[in-house]
This record gives C-alpha cells, sequence and structure tokens, in this order.
C-alpha cells in the first residue's frame, strides 16, 4: 500500500497500477462540506461483462380514463423490474427517453414506463428499447435510479460505454444496467463509480487489476452536492449532479447537503417511491444554508428558462427539506408537487415566481392511485409572486404587484341563481383554470360576484359550482381569473365528479409569508382542514385562506384552526373565505385594516358551516365588528355580528363563556356518562356537594356522535377536571373513548376557563372514539373582586383581582353600551382601570385578552 497525494480528482483517476488498498490525498479538502478533495482508496472492483438488448416497440400507450404510468408493448423483450431503458421512436415524446421500468408476469410482453405520465394512445411507428446489462467483479454500489461513471473499457466497432449514465438500474449487487443505445460489442476491462463517492481508474485494463475504483473515505454525514460534479453559480446545468447525490444518499442512507450557491436544473427533481427494491427516497433530508430572497447568497435550486411541472415532486413519505430555496423563474408550474409526501418537513422553504402555485398538492400519484400527503409539518414557509393573473384590461390596476398579468378579450354574463358564466368575444379555453380556481366578475366592490370554477365548457362558458351561485345578474362585465396559489390543495376532477383529497393532506403551518400570489396564500381542501399559526398574507389576488370546496362534494373540512393570521392589501374574495367547514377556530386574526364584508365570508348554506367554533379578533374600540370574543352558530353566514346584551350572546346558537349546555358535577371521581345535547359543553362544580378537583372516569365519557361531529369543553367551576386517555390495549386504562394528546393512557388537565375541543370519527384509526383537536386553550381571565366607586362623570379608579389578567386588552362595562374602561395597569392577579361617563346604573364588567373572555361581575354608577 502506498500513500500519495494528488492536484485533483481526475489527477487521481490518471495514477497509472494502483494497487489495492492504496490511498491518495486529493488536495483542497477542508471539511465535509467544502465540496473539495478528500481521502481516497483504490477497490479492484471492476467490469467483467456488458450485453447489449434490442427489442421492438409494438404498441404504447396508457389508460385514458385514469391517467397514470405508460405501458409499452414489446413482445419478446427479457427487461426485468429494475431494468434501465432507453426507448426511442414512439410518436409522442412522453415516451421517448431513459427510463426504469417494471413488468407485471401475468403481461410478460408489455412493461411500463415507472415515473411516466400518459393519458392516451401513442403510434408506436419506427420504435425499440435497447438496455446494456453490466456484471462486475464485486459489488458495485450504484444506487437504483442514480448515476454510472464508467472508465477504461476497450471498446470494439462503435461500442460505446465510457463515460456518464443516468438512470442505472441496479439488478443485483454485482449487475446494473443501462438505458443507453450502441452497437458493436464489448472486449474487456473498465470499471465503475456513480462519480461522487466513487470515481473509476483511468488506469489501463492490463495485468493482474484489470481496472477498479478509488472511493472516498467518509464518515455517515451527509453527500455534499459538489462531490458529485455540481458547479453551481445559477449557470451551469446541475440536473444530473443534483440527481447523482440523491440516488446515492438513497443508498447509503444518509442525507443531502446542498452549500449556498444556486443550482440550475433544467427537469424535475424527482423524489419517488418506486416498486423496485432500494428506489425510494422515505427519509430523505435535504439541508442548505438557509433559504433567502432571490437576490440572496443562501441556498438556492433555481428552474431553467425550460417548461417543467415542478422543481422538486415528492412521492416519498418522511422527507425533510430544509434551508432551501426554490426560484421557478417564471417556468416550472410549481416549486413543490407533492404526491405521496406523508410526514414531510419543511422547513425555512421559499418558493419564488411559479407559474402556478408554489405547492400542489395533488388528489392523485403520477401512478394513477389517490396520494397521500398526510401529517405534513411547515415551519417559516414563504411564497412570493406565485401564479398568474389573467384579468379584463380594465381590472388590471388591482394586480400590479403579480408576478404576470394576461389580459382577456371579451366580457361576461351572469344570472342570479345559475351556475353558468356567458362570455362575449372570450377566448376561456386558452386560460389554464383548474377546478377550484376563483372567477371574480364585476368591477365594483359591492356587486362582485366572487365563483369557485367548476370547468371551463368552451371559450364562451364557464361553469361554477353549486354552493355559491351569482346572488344578482350582471350583463358586460370585466372579469379576472387568479390561476396559482401560495400553497393548495387540488381539487381532481374525474369522470364520477370533483374529488376532494382523502382524511390524509393535513398540514400544520407555523409562521410564513404569501404575498402576491394571483389566486390565494393557502387553499386547503381536504375533510381535515389545516393548523395554521402566524402566517401573513399580503396582495393576493382572491384570499388570504380558502378553506373548502363549493362544489358540494361530500368532505366537508372539520378541525381547521387558523391562530394570529396577519392580512395587509385587498382581498377580493376576503381574508378567510370559508366554503364550507364543520368547524373552525379562527384566533385573533389582525385584519382591523380590512373592510367588513371582506374579512370573513362563509357560503350561505348553513348546513355546510356547522359547528364553527369562534374567533378573539384584534381589538379597535371604534370597531365593533372587530372586538372580543365572537362565537360563530350554524345560523351565521356572512361577517361577525357585533357584541350585543350582557353576556355576550351574538346572533349564532352558542353563548361563551356564561352560556351553553350546563354539565353539574357533584361527586369524584364522575361516572356518569355526560350527554352532547349541544356544541359546547360548560362543567361546573356543584359547590354543595363538591369543593375540590373533579376526576372524569365515565365510561365512556361522551356516548358515540356522528361522523365530524364536535364539542368545546369549557371548564368554568372554579377547580381544575381531569380527562383520561382511553388509547386501546394498554392494561390499566380507562374506557373514557377518549384520544387525547398525551401519552397513551396518560390524562388532561382543565383549570377555571380553559377550553379543550373533541371530534368523533367513525372512518379513520380512531373510531368510535372522540380525539382531542388542538392543545388546551391558553387561560382565559378570571374576575374575582371589583373594588372602587364609580360615579357617571367618570374618572374614578376602579380595582379588579383575579387570575391571568397581566394580558388584558379591553374592560367592557355593559356590552349593550359599548363602552370601554381605561386599563393603567395590570399584573397576574390584578388591574386597575379608569371609569368612563356614563349614566347610573347598573353593569357588567367584562375583560378580554388574546386568550378569550372572562366572567362577568355586577358594577354600580352612581350620580
Amino acid at each position: 500500500m502506498t500513500v500519495s497525494s494528488q492536484a485533483s480528482i481526475t489527477a487521481m483517476q490518471a495514477v497509472t497500477s494502483p494497487k489495492p488498498g492504496d490511498v491518495i490525498e486529493v488536495a483542497g479538502y477542508q471539511t465535509p462540506h467544502d465540496g473539495g478533495g478528500g481521502t481516497f482508496f483504490f477497490d479492484t472492483t471492476h467490469i467483467t461483462s456488458a450485453v447489449i438488448s434490442t427489442v421492438r416497440i409494438t404498441g404504447a400507450g396508457a389508460d385514458p380514463s385514469r391517467p397514470g404510468p405508460i405501458v409499452i408493448k414489446a413482445p419478446g423483450h427479457r427487461f426485468t423490474t429494475g431494468q434501465a431503458v432507453l426507448v426511442e421512436g414512439v410518436a409522442g415524446t412522453s415516451a421517448n427517453g431513459r427510463w426504469l421500468v417494471a413488468v407485471d408476469p401475468l403481461t410478460p410482453d408489455s412493461f411500463t414506463l415507472l415515473g411516466s405520465r400518459g393519458d392516451g394512445p401513442l403510434m408506436a411507428g419506427d420504435a425499440r428499447a435497447t438496455s446494456i446489462t453490466v456484471t462486475t467483479s464485486s459489488p458495485h454500489g450504484l444506487a437504483p435510479g442514480g448515476r454510472a461513471c464508467i472508465a477504461g473499457v476497450v471498446e470494439t466497432g462503435d461500442f460505446r460505454l465510457n463515460g456518464s449514465h443516468l438512470p442505472v438500474g441496479t439488478l443485483t449487487a454485482t449487475v446494473f444496467t443501462l438505458a443507453a443505445k450502441t452497437s458493436g460489442s464489448y472486449d474487456r476491462g473498465g470499471s465503475v463509480g456513480d462519480g461522487g463517492v466513487s470515481f473509476p481508474s483511468n488506469a489501463p485494463s492490463t495485468g493482474p487489476a484489470r481496472g477498479g475504483r478509488w472511493i472516498r473515505r467518509r464518515d455517515r454525514g451527509e453527500l455534499n452536492v459538489k462531490w458529485f460534479g455540481a458547479v453551481g453559480g445559477g449557470k451551469a446545468d446541475d440536473t444530473e449532479h443534483l440527481v447523482a447525490t440523491i440516488r446515492a444518499a438513497r443508498t447509503l442512507a444518509t442525507g443531502v447537503y446542498l452549500p449556498a450557491q444556486n443550482f440550475k436544473t433544467t427537469e424535475e427533481i424527482r423524489l419517488e417511491t418506486l416498486p423496485i427494491p432500494g428506489a425510494n427516497d422515505i427519509g430523505l433530508t435535504i439541508r442548505g444554508e438557509g433559504a433567502v430572497p432571490p437576490t440572496g447568497d443562501r441556498t438556492r435550486i433555481s428552474a431553467a428558462d425550460t417548461a417543467m411541472r415542478s422543481v422538486i415532486s415528492v412521492d416519498a413519505g418522511n422527507v425533510t427539506i430544509q434551508g432551501v430555496t426554490l426560484h421557478c423563474s417564471g417556468a416550472a408550474d410549481h416549486a413543490l408537487y407533492l404526491q405521496a409526501a406523508a410526514r414531510l418537513h419543511l422547513d425555512d422553504v421559499q418558493v419564488f415566481s411559479a407559474v402556478k402555485d408554489g405547492c400542489r398538492v395533488a388528489g392523485r400519484r403520477d401512478s394513477g392511485e389517490p396520494a397521500n400527503s398526510d401529517n405534513v409539518y411547515v415551519r417559516e414557509f414563504n411564497a412570493t409572486v406565485c401564479g398568474t393573473m389573467y384579468c379584463s384590461p380594465s381590472l388590471a390596476h388591482r394586480y400590479g404587484n403579480m408576478r404576470a398579468i394576461v389580459p382577456t378579450a371579451g366580457s361576461v354574463s351572469c344570472k342570479a341563481g345559475n351556475q353558468t358564466i356567458t362570455g362575449t368575444g372570450t377566448a376561456f379555453r386558452s386560460i389554464p383554470a383548474r377546478p377550484g380556481d376563483f372567477i371574480v366578475v364585476g368591477d365594483t366592490d359591492g356587486s362582485l360576484q366572487k365563483l369557485e370554477i367548476a370547468r371551463i365548457v368552451d371559450d364562451a362558458t364557464i361553469e361554477v359550482d353549486s354552493l355559491i351561485t351569482p346572488s344578482t345578474s350582471l350583463s358586460g362585465q370585466p372579469y379576472a381569473i387568479g390561476v396559482g396559489d401560495g400553497w393548495s390543495d387540488a381539487l381532481d376532477v374525474a369522470a364520477a365528479g370533483p374529488l376532494v383529497p382523502g382524511d390524509n393532506s393535513r398540514a400544520r403551518m407555523d409562521t410564513g409569508t404569501f404575498l402576491s400570489c394571483a389566486g390565494s396564500g393557502i387553499v386547503s381542501r381536504s375533510p381535515y382542514g389545516p393548523l395554521l399559526q402566524h402566517q401573513e398574507f399580503q396582495f393576493c389576488g382572491f384570499a388570504g385562506i380558502v378553506v373548502g370546496t363549493l362544489s358540494g362534494a361530500s368532505a366537508l373540512q372539520f378541525n381547521t384552526v387558523i391562530s394570529h393570521a396577519y392580512f395587509e392589501g385587498v382581498f377580493l374574495g376576503a381574508c378567510v373565505f370559508v366554503a364550507q367547514a364543520r368547524g373552525i377556530t379562527i384566533d385573533q386574526p389582525m385584519w382591523a385594516g380590512q373592510p367588513a364584508h371582506r374579512r370573513l365570508v362563509f357560503s350561505t348554506i348553513a348546513a355546510h358551516n356547522a359547528g364553527i367554533v369562534g374567533y378573539v379578533a384584534d381589538i379597535n374600540t371604534t370597531d365593533s365588528g372587530a372586538s372580543a370574543l365572537h362565537p360563530i352558530g350554524d345560523s351565521t353566514t356572512t361577517d361577525i355580528p357585533a357584541l350585543t346584551s350582557l353576556n355576550l350572546k351574538n346572533t349564532g346558537t352558542l353563548i361563551m363563556p356564561s352560556g351553553g349546555a350546563a354539565v353539574i358535577i357533584d361527586r369524584s371521581p364522575w361516572t356518569t356518562r355526560i350527554p352532547v345535547t349541544s356544541r359546547n359543553l360548560n362543567f361546573v362544580a356543584d359547590r354543595g356537594k363538591i369543593d375540590s378537583a373533579a376526576d372524569i372516569t365515565a365510561t365512556p365519557t361522551f356516548p358515540a356522535g356522528v361522523d365530524g361531529q364536535e364539542i368545546a369543553v369549557c371548564n368554568v367551576s372554579e377547580h381544575p377536571l381531569t380527562f383520561h386517555d382511553c388509547r386501546r390495549g394498554l392494561p390499566g386504562t380507562l374506557g373514557t373513548g377518549l384520544v387525547l394528546d398525551c401519552a397513551p393512557g396518560g390524562s388532561i388537565s382543565l383549570a377555571r376557563g380553559q377550553i379543550v375541543e373533541f371530534y368523533f370519527s367513525s372512518t379513520n384509526s380512531m373510531s368510535g372514539l372522540w380525539t382531542q383537536r388542538g392543545p388546551v386553550s391558553a387561560s382565559a381571565p378570571v374576575l374575582v373582586s371589583l373594588a372602587g366607586n364609580a360615579h357617571a362623570p367618570g374618572g374614578d379608579t376602579m380595582v379588579v383581582k383575579g387570575r391571568n389578567l397581566d394580558e388584558a386588552s379591553l374592560v367592557y362595562i355593559g356590552s349593550g353600551t359599548q363602552k370601554f374602561g381605561n386599563i393603567t395597569s395590570t399584573s397576574s392577579t390584578s388591574l386597575t382601570f379608569t371609569m368612563p361617563p356614563m349614566a347610573a346604573g347598573t353593569y357588567n364588567v367584562l375583560v378580554t385578552t388574546g386568550h378569550g373572555a372572562s366572567n362577568v361581575l355586577p358594577l354600580s354608577v352612581a350620580n
């Protein structure tokens, strides 16, 4: 064994007469992440044979009723699942190219092009499929779908094997296949590597070694794309190098590291799950050095000026993408395209300049199967200038902040209650609107028609969905259609009608900004709504957030939480547009600058908007429609009613915190089943019989409900309530029928003023149980005493004693009068305020914080 040094990888490969175990230090290496050289040792694995297989293609196509992979008919082929095959000469470019294939034993004369997308028959023409099968002396270590770099092959005639090949089909540890076309025959010699972890030697294939490779000595850390030849800088095409790194990472069970540079791709980067052993990217991590605006110097993957579906497509579970900007360059439809991305984790990811959506959550995989993108967690996701606005020229001034505005011809008309929009001089089919995109008809704010597109019938006809149809008849109006959202759940349409994503695409999003999206910031359509916290929405073409669909599909959204959302700019659809929701909590939206009629808009079908809990809006004492706790009942349709009456009763069906169905607890443990008579239950202790904490151990605690039914439980007693988890199959657990956010068999406790929400399911893994939705809410303020003498002229100092008073924002004095005390000091147990002028009489005092409203205390005002 010898130890030497070389200036570059190329120089290392050219070393003559290497011996097994020789070590070379390649210059430029300082850390595993600098992309420089490294330490390599020589291994004698070499190529022993290479055989060409070619077969004539007689047919190609896909089932138009169920779009999916293209199937090639080639009688007599001997390809096997996992083989790399080159397809040429099929009339229809979607089938031509390099593919990994799958072979069904029941149809041996055909093979499927994995990852292809076809929607009808193709003409075979003079078409052929070719594959080269290569055998090595020892395990080659190549990744399925990855890259093979070959050197040193002695070639006879026109035989060509040396060079770089992608993708590789790995059949066994010592046999791999290449999708390549060549003639002649293999003579001898040659070696293979992946061009990142291993490199083929260029030494003459003679003598005992007969070729070999140099293998990088590395720990179990991430693979640097620079090792695999990525250049960065945003000019060179880094597609092959990015894919090669990802595929090698799947085999070595490690992650991918992207330095702080701009890597250009000319094709969609696919994170995939294929029916081939080892050919999946489940659990892959891609880590950059931070996402920044497009002019920044951190990690970025940019689409070239070539049309493509997305920059990255995710069809694998447990993937993590961190610290990366995905720039669509106005060429890629989407930055991210999610197919089967269950448990995806996005952390510090920014998307820019998508032709359509920043992130598209598909209803079906490319294989035609239903997609599963459940339990997605997103932190600091930012979508900027995504989508394309198609609008009448007279409306273009509304959308000057958009990425692209395409002027449309003609005008439109609609009739009240009719689902058809009729165009005059229009060319609707030139607009790539999808089912679920919105059309806004008109130019006057008060009469705008905000409608969800079901389908474009022809150049002069658009059919809209049924739950909101035009409320008035309009003729000869301008119109706008925003195609593309920041984050968008697809509303797939098949012959049987709309396909709303099933119980499989719930996302939790924490912080982020959605700026200048042509459609909306976030569009969520799965039955289990998203959990949204701390997002900012600015200048979107339709809405900040859209929940559900107006299509009337049976899957209604429930369990959506929108917390601390901020809205800036104009949202012609609404800040929050609720199409269908069976349970939604909106907590402290910051929309005081928005007109009341454009804050919160519901579809007008009460049966599709039931079980809505309520929200606490930003406080503005001059704006009665934006203050305090506003429960929303199933009779509420649009906007939020003002505060009325002494106990904060709204026009809906819910009264909080002093109203709702009461459950009187008079013993502990409480073992009697609790009836669910409404959506809101207030637990009260009978202090004549119990004056201490109560343990709820009823079996079950609540009776069975219907799928999607929910209840909000509020503890208004003086002492805590404890509920127990019933997770099945655990010794010693109680059969309470509750699934709680705690360890299986554990418990949760509600202090006074705290609320917990449950929903009942009959369709998922928690079928037949009440499952906790979200954490126990932070404690609302509690008032114990009120001291001071109040007089009609005002100016008197009043002192409130209680709990959770340190974040008090308003003191209401008689809700019907809309009078407010001036808060002068607060602590967790005390609040001081100054009385306003008001007529003599008896009033109720109520305090609000960001966590809710308190109980009320009486106050007498003297002359």
